[in-house]
């Protein structure tokens, strides 16, 4: 009884403390200030500026909304992982080493180990072991992992941070993702093309002959900008190795981390695709079109509908893309007579302006209902299958 009428005595103090405290005064806004209203301050101050002004202004405004949606994911993910370390069984003992990351899943797994895109492997754990665990003991004997029976489905689940391990985690060294300075030049008759790497440490390039993964005269490569969701990055991983897509580049920043969300997701494909990445984007797609390759950026817009919003937008710009659009049809044409890049753009934001005016052609995929509803969009993974499907078609 006498704690709990300290404790509303104390509550009580604290309210009158805060009464007593001078308020601070909210400044004013700029608008309030001239007595005008919000939308009529911003129309005078940016009704008369320039092309090149206005450019500027929505790539900010751009970018302000994605570092928006980037720290409500990162606030979000925190939640999720507090929650996880509140709720979740931790045995004593059982804990994650920093250094590595902890691979799950039957076929992540044994991609990593067959893959050969990894450093170093330190330790197997096993639980309860399913069909074709078999295969990845017998690898991971092969290459002398020190493989470790777990007693208890509660350390697995630890390792791999609830995710479905199939009862194997593979403790290894992060993937090691090479940055890519330029596509080279193809060779339809030999069915080659060059990628030039970037040596970081001397400040060099090396060029690596590859051959097309298709049964087709040139490659096929996909650029992703802006995925920031791991989950969709790894579907896009696994549709590109399954349907021959060549390679994927994705940019140093902005984009979903190659982990073990991404690998489970990529069902083993990420260990065994072509991965690069690149620090200058637009750069970049400038060399690859200089060596002959067509750079196709996906719209969320079509054409016709690109035309339908020219008033609310630059109009010099939205008539520029407006030039470049094709129909999803082409795809297949212009994958067999060139190299394609193909662009795709998250979600929310799409392929950034600059991309999309940097590149040769833009596509889009119309809806197939007309009305106005809330679903506006695909997922960037379905839509990324759906235009693969459309370059790799036999003319």
């Amino acid at each position: 009884m006498f704690t709990r009428r300290f404790s509303t005595s104390l509550c009580r103090q604290a309210k009158t403390v805060s009464r007593n405290l001078p308020t601070e005064k909210k400044s004013p806004k700029p608008w309030e200030v001239k007595n005008i209203s919000k939308d009529e301050f911003f129309g005078r101050k940016y009704g008369s500026i320039s092309a090149e002004q206005r450019q500027k202004l929505n790539d900010k405004v751009a970018r302000q909304r994605r570092a928006r949606a980037e720290r409500k994911e990162a606030e979000y993910s925190s939640q999720r992982e507090s929650s996880r370390e509140t709720t979740s069984y931790r045995p004593t003992g059982m804990s994650r080493n920093p250094v590595y990351e902890y691979i799950y899943g039957t076929h992540p797994v044994l991609a990593a180990l067959t893959g050969g895109k990894r450093d170093s492997f330190n330790r197997l754990f096993v639980f309860n072991p399913k069909e074709g665990t078999s295969q990845i003991l017998s690898q991971a004997k092969k290459l002398g992992i020190s493989i470790v029976t777990k007693q208890s489905k509660g350390d697995m689940n630890i390792l791999a941070d609830n995710g479905v391990h199939n009862g194997v985690v593979l403790e290894t060294k992060p993937l090691e993702i090479p940055f890519i300075h330029e596509l080279g030049v193809c060779d339809p008759e030999a069915e080659e093309y060059d990628v030039s790497i970037t040596n970081e440490i001397l400040n060099s390039q090396t060029p690596y002959t590859h051959k097309c993964q298709r049964e087709a005269a040139y490659p096929l490569g996909i650029y992703l900008d802006g995925i920031t969701d791991p989950q969709n990055l790894g579907a896009i991983v696994r549709t590109a190795y399954y349907m021959g897509v060549d390679f994927i580049v994705v940019p140093e920043h902005d984009t979903a981390r190659l982990g073990p969300v991404a690998a489970k997701a990529a069902a083993g494909s990420l260990d065994l695709m072509n991965i690069f990445q690149t620090s200058d984007s637009l750069g970049f797609v400038e060399r690859v079109r200089r060596n002959g390759w067509n750079v196709i950026s996906t719209s969320s817009q079509t054409s016709e509908s690109l035309q339908q919003d020219q008033k609310s937008k630059h109009q010099k710009v939205q008539q520029q893309l407006g030039t470049k659009f094709i129909d999803p049809s082409e795809l297949s044409t212009i994958a067999n007579e060139s190299p394609v890049l193909l662009v795709m753009g998250s979600e929310g934001a799409g392929v950034r302006t600059h991309l999309q005016l940097r590149s040769d052609y833009l596509v889009g995929l119309s809806k197939g209902r007309e009305d106005e509803g809330i679903v506006d969009s695909l997922n960037v993974s379905v839509a990324c299958a759906l235009m693969v499907a459309k370059c790799t078609e036999k003319v």
